[in-house]
């Protein structure tokens, strides 16, 4: 997990995060990361994945969405360290809350401060998450190591095969496992 400068202006809830080993978002943070061989979970669709789903418009009820498609930065860092890259889907997080639909505006603002402007609530209008079963679901690993070679700024074929390869593997994830957790009727589609 990884911190951005909102969650630094909330006291509790950046120290809460340290405690739990979570850094900040920050390039030279996480490269040291890589470079020391930890392990980190990256969404890579940040802020702006929040704002995708039902009810948003544009959105079905039946899709879960992933905003995937252009974020390549993660697979560069991967390259560059030699890290695997595990897609993985976590079932039933989009179902935790409930969002009201906001103007397009707030998720620009949002996007720019680096903090989610959403309005949301959970189990009796709080912001308690709803009883939902959550089940993480494993793709197989993508190893890097073997482009090591190629020096610190790896090509950008290299990064779009990465990249192509980590989005198949998700939805192959996803689609392995949507039965088995009762979503055989949805798909995931990557924005």
């Amino acid at each position: 997990m990884h911190l951005r400068l909102a969650t630094r202006l909330v006291p509790v809830f950046s120290h809460t995060l340290r405690l739990g080993g979570s850094i900040y978002a920050d390039k030279p943070l996480v490269e040291a990361a890589l470079a020391r061989g930890e392990s980190l979970g990256i969404t890579p669709g940040g802020i702006a994945e929040m704002f995708y789903g039902y009810p948003q418009p544009g959105c079905r009820a039946l899709e879960e969405y992933a905003v995937l498609r252009h974020r390549k930065g993660f697979v560069r860092l991967a390259v560059q360290h030699g890290a695997a890259l595990v897609p993985t889907y976590i079932f039933g997080a989009s179902k935790l809350y409930r969002r009201i639909v906001l103007p397009k505006v707030v998720e620009d603002v949002s996007n720019y401060l680096h903090l989610s402007i959403v309005l949301f609530y959970g189990r009796l209008g709080l912001p308690i998450p709803f009883e939902v079963a959550m089940t993480y679901a494993l793709g197989t690993a993508i190893d890097t190591s073997h482009w090591l070679q190629m020096g610190p700024t790896p090509p950008p074929e290299v990064v779009d095969f990465v990249h192509n390869t980590f989005k198949a593997g998700l939805v192959h994830t996803f689609d392995r496992h949507k039965v088995a957790y009762g979503w055989g009727d949805r798909t995931l589609k990557l924005v």
